[in-house]
């Protein structure tokens, strides 16, 4: 369909939610994981009163938003469980590694 200045028209909304914003972290975070993600956004809100905690408050939403989408992923536990569990031989060094320290 032609708009009125020859583009297309499209049902998509024209901007994407923030995906720090704090009620789109809680729509992906399985639920279990909602009363420590209020709670702790709380806190941090409560500490933003003051202007020197604003950063501290956004870098926990971003924490969270990783979180949420590793929460989120089916395998992340798999993932998590084998990370933990790995012997000294099952582990691989990276190539270059030695280099940077």
């Amino acid at each position: 369909m032609r708009g009125r200045y020859g583009v297309g028209m499209t049902a998509q909304p024209i901007s994407r939610p923030d995906p720090e914003d704090p009620a789109e972290i809680l729509a992906l975070l399985p639920e279990r994981w909602h009363a420590e993600f209020v709670g702790e956004y709380r806190d941090a809100l409560d500490a933003a009163r003051d202007m020197q905690h604003w950063a501290e408050l956004r870098a926990m939403l971003h924490r969270w938003h990783l979180r949420a989408v590793a929460y989120a992923d089916p395998e992340f536990w798999a993932a998590a469980r084998e990370a933990r569990d790995a012997q000294p031989g099952d582990l691989h060094p990276v190539p270059g590694l030695a280099d940077w320290q």
